[in-house]
This record gives structure tokens, sequence and C-alpha cells, in this order.
């Protein structure tokens, strides 16, 4: 039994808003094509932690259009820093990021920061690049036989 249900209390619901689905994990909307692989280096974090970065994590869903794959590693390092590492593979694309900060929610939070600068820095590039090739101009064979003279001009001759 879980803390909230001991004290009636439906986790994740306003007034008027149905309870989450059973298989979908308290705090996770945005995840449901995203799978998480979560991993502890030298230290033991609860649950509320990797449903934290669930939540945030999964958020960056909408920007993939098939199934996703991020694995987030929580360390713990020297002078007491906290540092989460997250790595999203999408469609042979991989999108990494490494934050330390002395808390490890602002961690998380500084790592989704910088990873949706990544894919946004990225989504622009390929829709210049796409752009770009829109704009070059393309020859039908009737102009391109038409710049060409039909005679040989003095000096030069047929074979």
């Amino acid at each position: 039994m879980d803390f909230f249900e001991s004290y009636g209390i439906i986790r994740g619901t306003r007034r008027g808003d149905p309870p989450p689905p059973e298989n979908q994990p308290f705090g996770a909307k945005g995840a449901e094509d995203m799978k998480f692989v979560f991993t502890d280096k030298k230290v033991n974090l609860p649950n509320a932690i990797h449903a934290y970065a669930e939540k945030k994590v999964g958020k960056l869903d909408r920007f993939f259009k098939e199934d996703a794959t991020a694995a987030v590693t929580f360390s713990l390092e020297k002078e007491r820093l906290n540092r989460v590492e997250i790595t999203i593979r999408s469609n042979g694309t991989i999108f990494r990021v490494s934050e330390s900060t002395s808390d490890m929610h602002a961690s998380i939070d500084a790592a989704v920061t910088t990873l949706e600068r990544q894919i946004r820095k990225n989504k622009t590039r390929l829709e210049k690049r796409l752009r770009q090739g829109a704009f070059e101009r393309v020859l039908d064979l009737d102009e391109l036989s038409s710049f060409a003279p039909d005679e040989p001009e003095e000096g030069e001759y047929r074979v």
C-alpha cells in the first residue's frame, strides 16, 4: 500500500480529472512511446527522483516521431555534486547531455533544458538544409537543349 493510498489520496489527479491508467507510471503523461533505463552509480535514490526524471524527460517525446529510448544515469561526484547523464536514442540519432549541480532535481532540470536546446538546434539545422535544396534550380531537358548550339562553331569539327 502506498503512502498516499493509506490516507485515501488519489495521486496525480485534480478535481474532476480521471486517475492515471494502471500501466502508466505517475507523472509520465508525455511518455507513451519513450522507454526509460535508469542507472544509479554510487548512490541509492528513491523512486520519486526516477518519476521526476521520467516526467521531465518524457516531455521531450513530442520531438520524436518514432519510439525513443532514454538512458538516465544518476551519480554522486566529489564535493557532493549530483550528476545526471541523459542519452536519448531515436531513429539513428543520439542526443547526450551531462549536468552537475548540488541538487538532483536541479541537475535533471538543467539536463532537460540543455537536451531541448540540442534537439531544437538539430531540428532547425535539418529544416534549413531541406529548405536550401528546395530553392536550387532544376533544368528540364528542353531548356538544356535550347542552350546548346545546333551547329558547330568555327574551329570545331564533328566526329
